[in-house]
């Protein structure tokens, strides 16, 4: 029996399967990566992907893969701003949503 490799973070993940890809391989990463919260790791998969794209030429179309992932690692430094910011003022985050949310559900 072969031996199991140690599981890997996504973002690593990702980047050795696009080395590995067909054209046909990449259009369903392309999408697995748009559909998928990747929370570290974009630059990494940005320059990965650019790369292995590149390799097809004008045969390839990019859905709007490094764009999702643009967003995403701005959604994600807002995130993490968020919850330090959050931290230093001594309440979570969510506490002063359920706060909005019960006074809206009172006016």
């Amino acid at each position: 029996m072969a031996e199991a490799q140690a599981r890997k973070p996504f973002h690593e993940s990702i980047i050795d399967a696009l080395a590995e890809a067909s054209i046909a391989d990449t259009r369903c990463l392309g999408w697995l990566i748009m559909a998928t919260k990747i929370p570290k790791g974009h630059t990494q998969i940005i320059g990965a992907w650019n790369m292995h794209i590149s390799r097809f030429g004008a045969d390839y179309t990019d859905p709007g893969v490094e764009a999702s992932l643009l967003e995403q690692q701005g959604e994600t430094a807002i995130d993490e701003a968020v919850k330090e910011s959050s931290k230093s003022l001594g309440f979570a985050v969510n506490d002063l949503m359920e706060f909005s949310r019960r006074e809206r559900e009172r006016a």
